[in-house]
């Protein structure tokens, strides 16, 4: 009976690594402005583009503004990671990583 019991807690553990490493697939949201819109004509391999308005279509993309609020944070957490080192406070530190 417990040898059934594991054989099968086995197969079901090793049937849920299998099945919930099926997605590879990597999101990346979909943005509609002129930023966007440059950056795939350059993917498609039309580089014949004006790159000075695609640099200054970036800094009014909704991408910029998503990275420059991260940006802070990740600021942050660099600091704070780099005086956990300097002070070599480990359990802080992974705890600290743990958190990016």
């Amino acid at each position: 009976m417990n040898k059934h019991f594991f054989i099968s807690l086995i197969i079901l553990f090793c049937f849920n690594i299998i099945n919930g490493q099926t997605e590879t697939q990597i999101k990346i949201p979909e943005f509609d402005d002129d930023f966007s819109k440059s950056v795939k004509m350059l993917e498609n391999g039309k580089t014949d583009i004006d790159y000075k308005s695609f640099r200054e279509s970036f800094i009014n993309s909704k991408q910029f503004k998503i990275a420059s609020e991260k940006s802070e944070e990740f600021r942050e957490l660099k600091k704070k990671c780099t005086s956990k080192c300097l002070n070599r406070n480990m359990t802080a530190l992974s705890s600290q990583q743990k958190k990016c």
